[in-house]
């Protein structure tokens, strides 16, 4: 298999204090691919979400990244990297479009004009994120996903591509 292209998770684990949160945890995505995580509440679905993103370092194992460990193309992989958490990134007394300025402005340079355009589209441009029904803040939530670079299915860079 070539791996050159493939983000690889082999033998990780993680403890937090005396519980052992990843046992060996391996697997491979290809472009393209999506990881489903899912399970009930403290299994480590976050802990290795945080693990493939470079935001937390395994005690054992390794990531890598288009055959290189995530550690060595930390710069690169993190620019092509979109992370997208249970918990939504919006503030709830800012609007939608000072959220989104605010997002992608941590990725790229967007116009003001592509922001509003973006979010017009959506519907929600003039909306206060506290005020928004939640399934505007969902779409909120994807706009920005989908502006800030490559998106990730399960924290994989250039996933959906």
């Amino acid at each position: 298999m070539n791996m050159s292209n493939t983000l690889c998770v082999e033998k990780v684990h993680v403890w937090r204090g005396d519980r052992h949160v990843l046992k060996g945890v391996s697997l491979t995505l290809r472009p393209g691919e999506l990881l489903h995580v899912s399970g009930p509440n403290g299994t480590g679905k976050t802990t290795l979400l945080r693990v493939i993103c470079g935001l937390l370092r395994p005690e054992q194992g390794q990531v890598s990244w288009l055959g290189r460990s995530i550690m060595a193309v930390r710069g690169e992989y993190q620019a092509a990297l979109a992370y997208a958490s249970h918990e939504p990134a919006l503030k709830g007394d800012l609007t939608a479009l000072e959220n989104l300025h605010f997002a992608v402005g941590l990725k790229r340079r967007a116009t003001a004009a592509e922001l509003r355009a973006s979010l017009e589209r959506t519907g929600v441009a003039a909306c206060a994120i506290g005020s928004e029904p939640r399934g505007h803040r969902r779409t909120s939530r994807r706009r920005t996903r989908a502006l800030s670079g490559p998106g990730i299915g399960a924290a994989f860079p250039g996933a959906g591509q």
